[in-house]
């Protein structure tokens, strides 16, 4: 479940935002449509979100997300990268 405490702004330029986010939500979840839904207001289209993903005590995922569209559905994400590393 998306804690938008989590959410915080790495950089801003021109109507783009880098977003990073930190969570110990599955991986699957956050790519999920409306995952991010309480925080579309503050997503424009093409904004990217770094999230870094515990999903278990040794292992780390690294995503690359990009704010695809924001409607009455909801935020929709595309993955541009994910990678997995062992702590």
């Amino acid at each position: 479940m998306l804690k938008t405490r989590d959410l915080s702004v790495l950089g801003y330029a021109n109507g783009f935002t880098l977003w990073h986010f930190v969570t110990d939500d599955p991986a699957p979840e956050l790519q999920a449509m409306g995952y991010f839904n309480e925080a579309a207001e503050m997503f424009r289209p093409g904004d990217l979100i770094l999230a870094n993903v515990q999903q278990s005590p040794s292992v780390m995922a690294s995503l690359l997300l990009s704010v695809a569209r924001i409607d009455h559905r909801g935020v929709a994400l595309g993955t541009l990268g994910q990678s997995t590393t062992n702590l």
